[in-house]
């Protein structure tokens, strides 16, 4: 043998280590990008539920607006606000998104005393899809559970009618009135968000109870009036607090509302149509009888009067 030549065979043995290491992956290389790859897609489905529930979100927020829109359509043109349709009615029943006209009420429906006055009573159900002229899909969420529409007992019928007769109110995260007037919410409506808590499906079922000692309780409360006899009471919330299953902190509602103006700000000279003594309304109402005085209004009759604002 001489010195700088290879001994028989070592060549072979040579190159077939260097094939043996780069044949593939080891098993430590596999896991490390199993896991990589596990994180990633983690990451992924979490940006996507993110997404989801932003586009759930914003989808629920334009249709509350929507049928805000046509309840201010709908008051234009009658002089007044629908009653609630019926929250237990199914799709492709009599009762479902229809009106009852007035008297409100009827089934599925619930009437609780005013937060602004306890003589005042507040009507409470679902949305009168139909009797807006909306499509049947308006009734519900983004999430199939119905919106729930609460109205002022007295802006339900055009003898009854008072711009000042909200009676509904509205708090924040502790209980305080987020009313410029405490207790003067003409109506509300309320979507349970993407947990449904307390809310009843587009089917007319309700799914889970309401939970009373969060801060959404006091959006469902009256479906149990068993357990917290407050919520005769017509007051709901609106917080920006918002997060779900965290104990009594738990918030996750759409809330949008109509509250009575300043009667400080009605133009001089609004005439309008009132059930009783003008005045018992705020000051700077005066009577101009049932027959319209000088303004050559229709005669009514008693105890309907024309109230002009001075």
């Amino acid at each position: 043998m001489k010195w700088g030549h290879f001994l028989p065979g070592t060549e072979r043995i040579k190159e077939k280590k260097y094939n043996d290491t780069n044949a593939g992956f080891t098993i430590i290389e596999l896991s490390v990008v199993l896991v990589v790859g596990a994180v990633i897609m983690v990451a992924a489905g979490l940006m996507f539920q993110d997404y989801l529930l932003m586009l759930r979100s914003a989808y629920t927020q334009f249709r509350m607006t929507a049928i805000d829109n046509s309840i201010q359509t709908f008051f234009q043109n009658n002089g007044y606000y629908p009653c609630p349709s019926s929250l237990t009615a199914a799709p492709n029943t009599a009762n479902f998104g229809a009106s009852p006209g007035s008297p409100c009420g009827g089934a599925g429906t619930f009437t609780l005393a005013g937060a602004g006055n306890s003589n005042d009573n507040v009507f409470l159900g679902a949305v009168p899809v139909r009797t807006l002229n909306l499509s049947n899909d308006y009734e519900a969420d983004a999430w199939n559970n119905k919106i729930v529409y609460a109205v002022t007992a007295k802006m339900t019928s055009l003898t009854t009618f008072n711009p000042a007769a909200g009676s509904i109110d509205i708090i924040d995260s502790i209980g305080n009135s987020v009313l410029s007037f405490v207790g003067k919410g003409e109506y509300v409506l309320i979507s349970a968000g993407r947990d449904g808590v307390g809310a009843y499906s587009l089917e007319g079922g309700q799914g889970k109870p309401c939970a009373t000692a969060t801060l959404e309780g006091m959006n469902c409360a009256w479906t149990q009036p068993a357990i917290l006899p407050s919520v005769n009471a017509a007051r709901f919330r609106k917080t920006t607090i918002t997060g779900e299953n965290v104990g009594n902190k738990t918030y996750d509602d759409y809330v949008l509302f109509r509250t009575s103006p300043n009667q400080g700000v009605v133009p001089p000279g609004t005439i309008m149509i009132y059930n009783g003594n003008c005045s018992s309304l705020t000051s700077g109402w005066a009577s101009l009888g049932s027959g319209g005085g000088a303004t050559g209004l229709t005669s009514i009759t008693p105890p309907l009067n024309y109230c002009e604002k001075n």
